[in-house]
Protein backbone atom coordinates (compact mmCIF):
# COMPACT_ATOMS: atom_id res chain seq x y z
CA UNK A 1 0.00 0.00 0.00
CA UNK A 2 1.12 3.19 -0.97
CA UNK A 3 2.10 5.84 1.68
CA UNK A 4 0.76 9.73 1.06
CA UNK A 5 3.34 11.72 1.66
CA UNK A 6 2.74 15.16 1.93
CA UNK A 7 4.87 17.16 -0.70
CA UNK A 8 8.07 19.06 0.56
CA UNK A 9 7.65 22.69 0.34
CA UNK A 10 10.13 24.47 -2.44
CA UNK A 11 12.49 26.62 -0.69
CA UNK A 12 11.47 30.22 -1.74
CA UNK A 13 13.33 31.72 -4.17
CA UNK A 14 16.58 34.06 -2.85
CA UNK A 15 18.19 37.03 -4.72
CA UNK A 16 21.58 35.72 -4.03
CA UNK A 17 23.32 33.55 -7.14
CA UNK A 18 22.88 30.23 -7.34
CA UNK A 19 25.23 27.81 -6.78
CA UNK A 20 26.24 24.49 -7.82
CA UNK A 21 29.40 23.11 -6.55
CA UNK A 22 31.66 23.71 -3.43
CA UNK A 23 33.31 26.79 -6.59
CA UNK A 24 30.95 29.99 -6.52
CA UNK A 25 33.14 31.17 -9.24
CA UNK A 26 32.65 27.64 -11.72
CA UNK A 27 28.89 27.82 -10.99
CA UNK A 28 27.94 30.90 -10.63
CA UNK A 29 24.95 32.00 -12.64
CA UNK A 30 26.12 34.37 -15.13
CA UNK A 31 24.46 38.07 -14.87
CA UNK A 32 20.77 37.76 -16.54
CA UNK A 33 20.99 39.29 -19.79
CA UNK A 34 18.61 38.25 -23.07
CA UNK A 35 21.43 37.70 -25.23
CA UNK A 36 25.09 37.04 -25.25
CA UNK A 37 28.17 37.61 -27.33
CA UNK A 38 30.56 35.08 -28.81
CA UNK A 39 33.82 35.42 -31.28
CA UNK A 40 33.92 34.28 -34.41
CA UNK A 41 37.29 32.61 -35.79
CA UNK A 42 37.39 36.06 -37.74
CA UNK A 43 37.22 37.52 -35.25
CA UNK A 44 33.18 39.42 -34.85
CA UNK A 45 31.31 38.99 -31.88
CA UNK A 46 27.92 37.00 -32.76
CA UNK A 47 24.75 37.04 -30.08
CA UNK A 48 24.38 33.47 -29.01
CA UNK A 49 21.61 32.71 -26.68
CA UNK A 50 22.01 33.16 -22.74
CA UNK A 51 22.39 30.47 -20.52
CA UNK A 52 19.46 32.49 -18.44
CA UNK A 53 17.30 33.09 -21.07
CA UNK A 54 14.64 31.14 -19.64
CA UNK A 55 15.36 31.32 -15.80
CA UNK A 56 12.45 32.76 -13.92
CA UNK A 57 13.22 36.63 -12.47
CA UNK A 58 14.63 35.90 -9.10
CA UNK A 59 13.20 39.20 -7.99
CA UNK A 60 9.47 40.46 -8.34
CA UNK A 61 9.29 43.13 -10.84
CA UNK A 62 7.36 46.73 -8.66
CA UNK A 63 3.51 47.10 -9.91
CA UNK A 64 1.74 50.35 -10.05
CA UNK A 65 -0.50 51.06 -7.15
CA UNK A 66 -3.98 50.65 -7.39
CA UNK A 67 -6.01 53.53 -7.99
CA UNK A 68 -7.87 54.39 -4.92
CA UNK A 69 -11.93 54.01 -4.60
CA UNK A 70 -11.91 57.01 -2.02
CA UNK A 71 -14.46 59.34 -3.40
CA UNK A 72 -12.96 62.72 -4.47
CA UNK A 73 -15.21 65.68 -5.24
CA UNK A 74 -15.57 65.97 -9.36
CA UNK A 75 -13.36 68.52 -11.00
CA UNK A 76 -14.32 70.89 -13.61
CA UNK A 77 -12.44 68.86 -15.70
CA UNK A 78 -14.46 66.22 -15.23
CA UNK A 79 -16.67 64.94 -17.68
CA UNK A 80 -20.70 65.48 -16.52
CA UNK A 81 -22.33 62.09 -15.62
CA UNK A 82 -25.03 60.89 -17.92
CA UNK A 83 -28.23 60.08 -15.66
CA UNK A 84 -30.00 56.71 -15.48
CA UNK A 85 -32.89 56.50 -18.33
CA UNK A 86 -35.89 57.32 -16.49
CA UNK A 87 -34.64 59.09 -13.33
CA UNK A 88 -34.41 62.91 -12.39
CA UNK A 89 -30.82 63.60 -11.44
CA UNK A 90 -32.72 66.04 -9.35
CA UNK A 91 -34.85 63.89 -6.96
CA UNK A 92 -33.11 60.50 -7.50
CA UNK A 93 -32.77 59.29 -3.85
CA UNK A 94 -34.95 62.24 -2.64
CA UNK A 95 -38.17 60.86 0.04
CA UNK A 96 -41.23 61.20 -1.77
CA UNK A 97 -43.22 64.27 -1.59
CA UNK A 98 -47.17 64.50 -0.83
CA UNK A 99 -49.20 64.75 -4.15
CA UNK A 100 -50.12 67.77 -5.78
CA UNK A 101 -53.88 68.53 -5.21
CA UNK A 102 -56.19 67.07 -7.36
CA UNK A 103 -57.00 69.82 -9.53
CA UNK A 104 -59.37 67.47 -11.95
CA UNK A 105 -62.50 67.14 -10.16
CA UNK A 106 -65.03 70.08 -10.90
CA UNK A 107 -65.30 70.94 -7.30
CA UNK A 108 -62.00 71.44 -6.53
CA UNK A 109 -60.87 75.21 -6.05
CA UNK A 110 -56.73 75.57 -6.89
CA UNK A 111 -54.78 79.22 -6.82
CA UNK A 112 -57.68 81.93 -6.63
CA UNK A 113 -55.28 83.27 -9.50
CA UNK A 114 -54.81 80.46 -11.51
CA UNK A 115 -57.93 78.24 -12.81
CA UNK A 116 -56.83 77.35 -15.98
CA UNK A 117 -56.92 73.95 -14.88
CA UNK A 118 -58.56 70.62 -17.35
CA UNK A 119 -60.39 67.77 -16.71
CA UNK A 120 -61.53 65.57 -19.27
CA UNK A 121 -61.07 67.43 -21.84
CA UNK A 122 -62.78 70.95 -20.96
CA UNK A 123 -61.16 73.94 -19.13
CA UNK A 124 -62.66 74.87 -16.04
CA UNK A 125 -63.95 78.27 -16.15
CA UNK A 126 -63.03 80.95 -13.84
CA UNK A 127 -65.50 80.95 -11.43
CA UNK A 128 -65.16 79.88 -8.23
CA UNK A 129 -67.67 76.41 -7.34
CA UNK A 130 -68.08 77.47 -3.65
CA UNK A 131 -68.80 81.23 -4.73
CA UNK A 132 -70.75 80.23 -7.72
CA UNK A 133 -73.44 78.03 -5.16
CA UNK A 134 -73.75 80.38 -2.25
CA UNK A 135 -74.74 83.30 -5.09
CA UNK A 136 -78.11 80.91 -6.73
CA UNK A 137 -81.00 82.27 -6.16
CA UNK A 138 -82.60 79.25 -3.84
CA UNK A 139 -80.77 78.60 -0.77
CA UNK A 140 -78.41 75.64 -0.36
CA UNK A 141 -78.16 72.59 1.71
CA UNK A 142 -75.20 71.59 3.08
CA UNK A 143 -74.79 68.60 5.34
CA UNK A 144 -72.02 68.29 8.46
CA UNK A 145 -70.43 65.06 8.34
CA UNK A 146 -67.58 63.98 11.28
CA UNK A 147 -65.10 62.26 9.97
CA UNK A 148 -64.15 58.56 11.79
CA UNK A 149 -67.65 57.58 13.41
CA UNK A 150 -67.23 54.55 10.71
CA UNK A 151 -65.04 53.04 8.48
CA UNK A 152 -63.64 54.34 5.19
CA UNK A 153 -66.08 52.11 3.38
CA UNK A 154 -69.40 52.79 5.37
CA UNK A 155 -67.95 56.60 5.53
CA UNK A 156 -67.71 56.72 1.63
CA UNK A 157 -71.47 54.95 1.07
CA UNK A 158 -72.87 57.34 3.71
CA UNK A 159 -71.00 60.27 1.69
CA UNK A 160 -72.87 58.95 -1.63
CA UNK A 161 -75.94 58.99 -0.52
CA UNK A 162 -76.37 62.40 0.88
CA UNK A 163 -75.09 63.82 -1.98
CA UNK A 164 -77.71 61.54 -3.79
CA UNK A 165 -80.42 63.22 -1.18
CA UNK A 166 -79.55 66.66 -2.35
CA UNK A 167 -76.74 67.70 -0.12
CA UNK A 168 -75.09 70.76 -1.87
CA UNK A 169 -72.12 70.96 0.15
CA UNK A 170 -70.15 69.23 2.68
CA UNK A 171 -68.63 70.15 5.83
CA UNK A 172 -66.31 67.40 7.24
CA UNK A 173 -65.88 67.78 11.14
CA UNK A 174 -62.02 67.01 12.30
CA UNK A 175 -62.56 65.10 15.74
CA UNK A 176 -61.48 67.14 18.88
CA UNK A 177 -61.53 66.20 22.32
CA UNK A 178 -62.79 69.24 23.61
CA UNK A 179 -65.56 70.28 21.41
CA UNK A 180 -67.31 73.54 23.65
CA UNK A 181 -69.20 74.61 20.66
CA UNK A 182 -71.19 71.07 20.30
CA UNK A 183 -73.57 69.61 21.94
CA UNK A 184 -73.72 65.93 23.42
CA UNK A 185 -74.28 64.21 20.25
CA UNK A 186 -71.61 66.10 17.95
CA UNK A 187 -69.25 65.16 20.93
CA UNK A 188 -70.26 61.64 21.10
CA UNK A 189 -69.44 61.22 17.44
CA UNK A 190 -66.25 63.24 17.90
CA UNK A 191 -65.12 60.67 21.12
CA UNK A 192 -66.21 57.40 18.33
CA UNK A 193 -63.82 59.27 15.92
CA UNK A 194 -61.04 59.51 18.52
CA UNK A 195 -61.43 56.05 20.00
CA UNK A 196 -60.80 54.37 16.40
CA UNK A 197 -57.44 56.61 16.04
CA UNK A 198 -56.19 58.17 12.84
CA UNK A 199 -58.06 60.99 13.09
CA UNK A 200 -56.27 63.15 10.60
CA UNK A 201 -55.55 60.79 8.45
CA UNK A 202 -59.16 59.04 8.13
CA UNK A 203 -60.07 63.17 8.01
CA UNK A 204 -58.10 63.60 4.84
CA UNK A 205 -59.40 60.54 3.83
CA UNK A 206 -62.74 61.45 3.85
CA UNK A 207 -62.19 64.91 2.94
CA UNK A 208 -60.43 63.27 -0.39
CA UNK A 209 -64.26 61.55 -1.21
CA UNK A 210 -66.60 64.18 -0.16
CA UNK A 211 -64.70 66.75 -2.61
CA UNK A 212 -65.33 64.15 -5.63
CA UNK A 213 -68.61 65.08 -4.82
CA UNK A 214 -69.51 67.97 -3.76
CA UNK A 215 -67.44 71.31 -2.57
CA UNK A 216 -66.35 70.76 0.86
CA UNK A 217 -65.40 72.95 3.51
CA UNK A 218 -63.65 71.50 6.81
CA UNK A 219 -64.78 72.46 10.38
CA UNK A 220 -62.28 72.21 12.92
CA UNK A 221 -61.02 73.64 16.61
CA UNK A 222 -58.04 75.94 16.86
CA UNK A 223 -56.33 73.25 19.16
CA UNK A 224 -55.37 70.23 16.57
CA UNK A 225 -54.54 73.45 13.73
CA UNK A 226 -51.75 74.41 16.43
CA UNK A 227 -50.82 70.92 17.26
CA UNK A 228 -50.04 69.66 13.61
CA UNK A 229 -48.71 73.48 12.34
CA UNK A 230 -51.28 75.68 10.62
CA UNK A 231 -49.08 75.69 7.57
CA UNK A 232 -48.59 71.56 7.59
CA UNK A 233 -52.47 71.61 8.43
CA UNK A 234 -53.84 74.39 5.34
CA UNK A 235 -51.29 72.41 2.73
CA UNK A 236 -52.36 68.78 3.72
CA UNK A 237 -56.51 69.99 3.60
CA UNK A 238 -55.96 71.76 0.27
CA UNK A 239 -54.22 68.47 -1.42
CA UNK A 240 -57.06 66.31 -0.43
CA UNK A 241 -59.28 68.83 -2.51
CA UNK A 242 -61.10 71.10 0.81
CA UNK A 243 -62.52 74.05 -0.77
CA UNK A 244 -61.75 76.20 2.72
CA UNK A 245 -61.14 75.53 6.54
CA UNK A 246 -63.45 77.06 9.21
CA UNK A 247 -61.94 77.43 12.55
CA UNK A 248 -64.72 77.83 14.55
CA UNK A 249 -62.82 79.33 17.43
CA UNK A 250 -59.87 81.45 15.81
CA UNK A 251 -58.01 83.07 18.24
CA UNK A 252 -57.62 86.52 17.22
CA UNK A 253 -53.66 86.89 17.80
CA UNK A 254 -53.24 83.69 15.47
CA UNK A 255 -56.02 84.85 12.93
CA UNK A 256 -53.56 86.51 10.49
CA UNK A 257 -50.91 83.59 10.55
CA UNK A 258 -54.09 81.05 9.78
CA UNK A 259 -55.27 83.23 6.81
CA UNK A 260 -51.91 83.40 5.32
CA UNK A 261 -51.21 79.86 5.70
CA UNK A 262 -54.20 78.54 4.08
CA UNK A 263 -54.41 81.73 1.82
CA UNK A 264 -50.77 80.14 0.45
CA UNK A 265 -52.65 77.08 -0.27
CA UNK A 266 -55.90 78.56 -1.96
CA UNK A 267 -58.28 77.25 1.40
CA UNK A 268 -61.35 79.63 1.52
CA UNK A 269 -61.67 80.96 5.74
CA UNK A 270 -65.05 81.20 6.45
CA UNK A 271 -65.10 82.70 9.68
CA UNK A 272 -68.22 81.85 12.38
CA UNK A 273 -69.30 85.48 13.33
CA UNK A 274 -71.45 85.16 17.24
CA UNK A 275 -74.50 87.27 17.10
CA UNK A 276 -72.90 89.84 19.79
CA UNK A 277 -70.18 90.69 17.56
CA UNK A 278 -70.39 94.93 16.71
CA UNK A 279 -68.22 97.38 16.15
CA UNK A 280 -64.84 97.09 15.02
CA UNK A 281 -65.04 93.98 16.58
CA UNK A 282 -67.04 93.06 13.57
CA UNK A 283 -64.61 94.72 10.86
CA UNK A 284 -61.88 93.10 12.12
CA UNK A 285 -63.57 89.44 11.53
CA UNK A 286 -64.88 90.02 8.02
CA UNK A 287 -61.61 91.46 7.01
CA UNK A 288 -60.09 88.47 7.21
CA UNK A 289 -62.74 86.17 6.24
CA UNK A 290 -63.25 84.96 2.93
CA UNK A 291 -65.92 81.93 1.28
CA UNK A 292 -68.63 83.10 3.83
CA UNK A 293 -70.00 84.25 7.08
CA UNK A 294 -71.28 81.61 9.34
CA UNK A 295 -74.62 83.35 11.47
CA UNK A 296 -75.82 81.16 14.05
CA UNK A 297 -79.09 80.82 14.20
CA UNK A 298 -78.70 80.09 18.17
CA UNK A 299 -76.62 81.11 20.59
CA UNK A 300 -76.75 77.66 22.21
CA UNK A 301 -74.57 75.01 21.54
CA UNK A 302 -74.74 72.79 18.30
CA UNK A 303 -78.10 70.05 19.00
CA UNK A 304 -80.33 72.85 20.57
CA UNK A 305 -84.07 72.24 19.77
CA UNK A 306 -85.89 74.80 20.92
CA UNK A 307 -87.65 77.65 18.92
CA UNK A 308 -85.34 80.33 17.22
CA UNK A 309 -85.88 83.85 17.20
CA UNK A 310 -86.29 84.73 13.20
CA UNK A 311 -85.80 88.70 13.42
CA UNK A 312 -83.32 88.55 15.28
CA UNK A 313 -81.41 86.24 13.07
CA UNK A 314 -82.88 88.39 10.44
CA UNK A 315 -81.79 91.76 11.74
CA UNK A 316 -78.09 89.96 12.02
CA UNK A 317 -77.73 88.80 8.77
CA UNK A 318 -78.58 92.47 7.43
CA UNK A 319 -75.57 93.45 9.82
CA UNK A 320 -73.23 91.32 8.07
CA UNK A 321 -74.43 92.07 4.28
CA UNK A 322 -73.62 95.85 4.96
CA UNK A 323 -70.05 94.61 6.91
CA UNK A 324 -69.36 92.04 3.81
CA UNK A 325 -70.15 91.12 0.70
CA UNK A 326 -69.33 87.32 1.00
CA UNK A 327 -72.52 85.01 1.26
CA UNK A 328 -73.93 84.06 4.75
CA UNK A 329 -74.32 80.52 5.75
CA UNK A 330 -76.39 79.70 8.93
CA UNK A 331 -76.85 76.79 11.23
CA UNK A 332 -77.01 75.42 14.70
CA UNK A 333 -80.49 74.93 16.55
CA UNK A 334 -82.20 74.32 12.58
CA UNK A 335 -83.34 70.96 13.90
CA UNK A 336 -86.34 70.18 11.57
CA UNK A 337 -87.03 71.39 7.83
CA UNK A 338 -90.05 73.21 9.08
CA UNK A 339 -87.51 75.25 10.66
CA UNK A 340 -85.04 75.01 7.69
CA UNK A 341 -87.52 76.89 5.45
CA UNK A 342 -87.86 79.73 7.76
CA UNK A 343 -84.41 80.40 7.77
CA UNK A 344 -83.84 80.17 3.82
CA UNK A 345 -85.34 83.59 2.70
CA UNK A 346 -82.62 85.04 5.05
CA UNK A 347 -79.29 83.12 4.28
CA UNK A 348 -77.52 81.51 1.46
CA UNK A 349 -76.89 78.19 2.93
CA UNK A 350 -78.49 75.81 5.97
CA UNK A 351 -76.42 73.79 7.63
CA UNK A 352 -77.62 70.62 9.02
CA UNK A 353 -76.02 68.77 11.88
CA UNK A 354 -77.12 67.15 14.70
CA UNK A 355 -80.20 65.64 13.10
CA UNK A 356 -77.60 64.11 10.01
CA UNK A 357 -74.88 62.96 13.12
CA UNK A 358 -77.63 61.63 15.31
CA UNK A 359 -79.14 59.21 11.89
CA UNK A 360 -75.58 58.83 10.95
CA UNK A 361 -74.85 56.84 14.25
CA UNK A 362 -78.64 55.42 15.17
CA UNK A 363 -80.05 54.39 11.61
CA UNK A 364 -77.11 55.42 8.74
CA UNK A 365 -80.04 54.56 6.47
CA UNK A 366 -82.30 57.34 8.05
CA UNK A 367 -79.87 59.74 7.24
CA UNK A 368 -80.32 60.39 3.46
CA UNK A 369 -83.98 60.45 3.86
CA UNK A 370 -83.89 63.28 6.60
CA UNK A 371 -81.24 65.16 4.12
CA UNK A 372 -83.77 65.07 1.14
CA UNK A 373 -86.97 66.37 3.56
CA UNK A 374 -84.31 69.06 4.40
CA UNK A 375 -83.59 70.04 0.90
CA UNK A 376 -87.24 69.50 -0.38
CA UNK A 377 -87.99 72.63 2.85
CA UNK A 378 -85.24 74.67 0.85
CA UNK A 379 -87.27 74.50 -2.32
CA UNK A 380 -88.83 77.91 -2.66
CA UNK A 381 -92.76 77.21 -3.59
CA UNK A 382 -93.05 81.57 -3.54
CA UNK A 383 -91.38 84.25 -4.04
CA UNK A 384 -88.90 84.60 -1.40
CA UNK A 385 -86.91 87.46 0.66
CA UNK A 386 -84.24 88.69 -1.54
CA UNK A 387 -80.97 87.76 0.50
CA UNK A 388 -78.70 90.24 -2.08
Amino acid sequence: MRCCRPPTPRPAHSSRPRSCGSSPSSCATPPRSSSATSTEPNGSASPTPSLNSSVMPTTRPSRSPRPSTAWLPPSAADPPRTPRPGRNPLTAGAPLLPRPPRLHRPYATADPGDRTTAGKGATLTTHDALHTLLTQPACSLAVFVPAGMHTAAAERRHLDALAHAGCALFEIGLAHHTAVLDGPVIQSAYRRALMRGSVLDRTLRAVEHAADLRPTVVMTYWEPVSRHGPEHLARLFAEAGATGVMVVDLPTHQAARWQAAAQSTGLRTPRLVPRHTTGTDLAHVVTGASGWLYAPASSAPTGYQGPLDIPALSGFTRRLRAASPLPVVSGVGISTPALAARVAPLVDAVVIGTPIVRALATAPDQAPVLAAAFAQALRPTTPTEDRA
